[in-house]
């Protein structure tokens, strides 16, 4: 699945595709800086490559989970996904939802793309249990039901 967004005339385009292996770097990159400077991601240690690879086998490993990158002029510039929301059997109706874009490329309408793609592609995603937060300090995306 590949979705390409073209903003306007002066601004690149931005395509919206599955995630693979070759961009764990990119998200552990964006995702870190998350880790550092705010309290978003809930974790007190940067992710290694291990790590993110062990989530990776994770998504892989459910057809009801999906991990999309956005792209912009050749640069993973944010990523999102769907996975477990508790490991409680109880909790597989419901799933957890995370968008994380850049602080380096700054693509207006990122967050809204992934948000958007993910919707499409990912059914467990709407059922009425999923929950959406976000990161306050950052503008709001349009909201999805």
């Amino acid at each position: 699945m590949e979705v390409r967004i073209r903003k306007d005339m002066s601004t690149s385009s931005l395509t919206v595709r599955e995630g693979t292996e070759k961009d764990l770097n990119a998200i552990n990159d964006i995702y870190n800086h998350y880790v550092l400077h705010t309290c978003t991601t809930f974790d007190y240690e940067t992710w290694d490559h291990r790590k993110r690879f062990d989530w990776y086998q994770k998504i892989l490993g459910c057809p009801d989970y999906s991990l999309l990158v956005a792209e912009s002029e050749g640069h993973v510039v944010g990523f999102a996904y769907n996975g477990a929301f508790r490991e409680r059997k109880a909790y597989d109706i419901s799933s957890e939802l995370s968008i994380y874009t850049s602080n380096r490329h700054s693509v207006k309408g990122t967050g809204s793309a992934l948000m958007e793609a993910l919707l499409k592609k990912s059914p467990r995603v709407r059922n009425p249990s999923t929950l959406f937060s976000r990161d306050t300090s950052q503008p709001p995306f349009r909201r999805y039901s």
